[in-house]
């Protein structure tokens, strides 16, 4: 890792990988499918956690053998996100986590996706009618490619299932739980059923979801009757690693000027440099901006 990992942090890693490797086991065992969720504040550094503990599947760590065949499929919402957390990863990663292993499924046309590499896919891409299908929902052939996205995925779960991994980034986004409810493509992809263009997906053996408000993936794997696991980073924890704030104190220092105009220009001064302060974190961890607010404490009746 590029950068040195909080002590939350490190204990999330070491339990998220406790937790798939008891996932892989079960699977392996007698075919138990699990959802590990991964829950943790935004500033919290999701990205950094989820990138270390890539690391530690494919690197290994001093408690843990690697498996350098471990076939990754990360889905996000939308193709900015791909470009980002890709961006994200190689940066958190310092190198550790070969660029050239990590590719968009549309750049692939292969019966499986290929061992130890990390695919990206957004589930626009993957709409009925994605140029990334083999064959269209009318049954027409696509001349550009021999293996379809829904194939790909398919053969792999059939055939290396034990050594393939779905990380639903923002996972409690789409995720119906009622059986009126129509399944997303996400939802297709991690717990199997027929697709938007008719053919059958088996479901995904283990599932890893990422998310600041994990309640509805929760009740989606649930429904799914999947074994849960859940991984939960305490705000509390983020706060006294000192990257969530509760407040900024500001003091007088006694200037001959007005002391609301003093208080007010150093209010100011603080907030740029928070504001600073969380755009280098983000640029440094990959976690969402936060955009600090200056607030005014009204003090009397309003």
């Amino acid at each position: 890792m590029k950068f040195t990992l909080e002590p939350y942090q490190s204990t999330a890693v070491e339990s998220v990988l406790t937790n798939l490797a008891k996932a892989r086991a079960g699977y392996l065992d007698d075919r138990e499918r699990t959802a590990v969720g991964l829950t943790a504040p935004t500033g919290a550094g999701k990205t950094v956690i989820a990138t270390a503990v890539l690391e530690g599947i494919y690197k290994g760590t001093p408690s843990r053998t690697p498996n350098p065949n471990m076939t990754v499929l990360w889905i996000t919402d939308d193709r900015s996100l791909n470009a980002q957390t890709i961006s994200k990863i190689t940066q958190a990663s310092g190198g550790s986590i070969d660029i050239n292993r990590i590719r968009l499924i549309s750049e692939v046309d292969h019966r499986t996706l290929e061992p130890g590499h990390i695919y990206f896919v957004h589930i626009q891409a993957m709409q009925k009618n994605s140029t990334l299908h083999a064959v269209r929902p009318d049954g027409t052939q696509n001349d550009k490619r021999t293996h379809g996205a829904w194939d790909m995925i398919a053969n792999t779960v059939r055939e290396r299932g034990e050594d393939f991994l779905v990380i639903w980034d923002e996972a409690h986004r789409g995720s119906g739980t009622k059986n009126t409810d129509r399944k997303s493509i996400a939802g297709t992809i991690v717990g199997g059923g027929i697709t938007n263009i008719g053919t059958f997906q088996p479901p995904a053996p283990v599932v890893l979801g990422i998310s600041a408000t994990p309640d509805r993936f929760h009740a989606a794997m649930q429904a799914a009757d999947r074994t849960m696991r859940l991984v939960e980073v305490k705000a509390g924890d983020v706060r006294e690693s000192g990257l969530l704030k509760d407040r900024i104190l500001l003091r007088s220092l006694g200037e001959s000027q007005s002391a609301d105009n003093t208080m007010l220009a150093l209010a100011v001064e603080d907030l740029k440099s928070s504001d600073e302060a969380w755009r280098i974190h983000h640029e440094s961890t990959g976690d969402r901006p936060v955009e600090p607010l200056l607030a005014p404490l009204i003090h009397g009746p309003v």
